[in-house]
């Protein structure tokens, strides 16, 4: 069974923290269950809150997380670059 709502997003990445807010691209902003992130250079991920748990993603790969989320904030490793992002979620906010 799918999810009700669904959003994808490239963000730019630098040495500066980027946020984003999950639905934003799709016009609803809603809390993502599950989030994919799939990052052309290394970069580091959080969830929820800049003063989380940053969580490193190497450059081309794809990596999932069944994470209760609402905002991400995405930072480079040592390389500017962009970050893909797809989220499903049920739960409208």
């Amino acid at each position: 069974m799918g999810h009700i709502y669904n959003d994808y997003k490239e963000i730019s990445f630098t040495d500066t923290e980027t946020n984003y807010v999950i639905g934003t691209e799709a016009g609803t902003d809603f809390r993502a269950e599950t989030i994919m992130f799939q990052p052309d250079q290394n970069c580091k991920v959080r969830f929820n809150s800049s003063t989380g748990v940053q969580h490193y993603i190497n450059q081309n790969d794809y990596v999932s997380f069944d994470q209760k989320t609402v905002k991400i904030f995405v930072v480079r490793d040592t390389t500017n670059g962009t970050l893909k992002v797809w989220a499903e979620g049920d739960i409208q906010i």
